[in-house]
């Protein structure tokens, strides 16, 4: 079972990806607990989620495939 064991370094990598997806999902649950989402919510949750991608495009410390990752979802918004 040794060789199944994670390296400190997968772990750290592993949370960069926990760390990047964390925000879609806080505002998932955020526009899910609302009867009627409004239009000033959805706006200020794309904000947030449009700086988030922002701030991995231009990180000198993340993973490439994040940088990617945050590349092609500003793409599609």
């Amino acid at each position: 079972l040794t060789g199944y064991l994670l390296l400190e370094s997968e772990w750290g990598l592993i949370q960069q990806f926990v760390d990047f997806l964390k925000p879609f999902y806080d505002m998932m649950l955020k526009i899910s607990n609302q009867d009627k989402p409004t239009l000033s919510l959805i706006a200020l949750i794309y904000q947030q989620l449009f700086s988030h991608l922002e701030s991995y495009k231009t990180s000198t410390s993340c993973h490439s495939d994040l940088k990617e990752a945050a590349e092609r979802a500003i793409e599609k918004l």
